[in-house]
């Protein structure tokens, strides 16, 4: 059994009856012709259905939990939706990055990490949809979900940890995330510095906000910019920048 095969088998039991309707080819024999599925503006249009009403209707997140993207496939209508998110993972694994096989979803977000990081630093990668196609984007990097619930602070010594490694190396840490666009969420940059920005996160962000949040650095593809939309148009090219700004954090030591 060939890979592509296995992992459209190991696809087909984790998503069970999907919305995909009649195929001329498997997913399977798609991933070995080459189809190339990518995220267009249809693609963020079906991403965009995802509202909190509905996933709060299909699968709602309860304490840690967060919903799969299998549990929404009666959702959606167009089959290149799930695809996608499928070919891409296949891609990224074939690479050794060991990302979950499904994605997280949040309201018109779904967002892909390696199983077993989910409180801890984690390479993440992400799409969201905005309320137009102009805020539509994906992003790239390196994330924290932070709690100071003891079952669960890892996520906080591993942002401290960051944070630590800034400071000792600001010049490089700065024109890292310079060169990726100085892109985080939230928006901490201060005078094109990142390391700048960590510092005043931790210093004035009240400690009862540290008992459950999100902290993001890396890129985005913005789908309004007629770069990234080339980029994010064609599977190849999203796949090779995934892994051009992960081969980028790994080789300045920050993964």
């Amino acid at each position: 059994m060939s890979m592509a095969d296995s992992y459209f088998i190991t696809s087909a039991k984790l998503v069970g009856k999907s919305a995909w309707g009649s195929l001329p080819l498997t997913l399977a024999a798609m991933i070995k012709k080459g189809t190339d599925f990518m995220f267009n503006t249809g693609w963020f249009d079906e991403l965009r259905k995802l509202t909190y009403s509905v996933v709060s209707r299909v699968a709602p997140p309860q304490g840690a939990y967060v919903p799969e993207l299998n549990q929404f496939s009666n959702i959606v209508s167009d089959y290149s939706f799930l695809d996608a998110t499928y070919k891409l993972i296949f891609r990224l694994n074939k690479l050794g990055y060991r990302l979950n096989p499904l994605f997280k979803v949040y309201e018109q977000h779904i967002c892909n990490f390696p199983k077993g990081t989910a409180f801890k630093k984690q390479i993440n990668i992400g799409f969201t949809a905005g309320e137009t196609s102009n805020d539509d984007f994906m992003r790239i990097g390196i994330g924290f979900r932070i709690s100071t619930d003891e079952r669960f602070r890892r996520g906080w010594e591993d942002y401290t940890d960051f944070y630590m490694e800034s400071q000792r190396r600001k010049i490089l840490f700065d024109n890292l995330f310079m060169q990726l666009g100085n892109y985080s969420e939230p928006d901490l940059v201060i005078n094109n510095s990142m390391a700048d920005g960590i510092k005043r996160d931790l210093s004035i962000t009240p400690p009862k906000e540290f008992e459950d949040t999100w902290r993001f650095f890396g890129t985005r593809l913005m789908y309004n910019n007629v770069l990234d939309r080339a980029i994010l148009h064609s599977m190849d090219d999203v796949v090779a920048k995934i892994d051009s700004v992960f081969k980028l954090f790994k080789s300045s030591n920050l993964i």
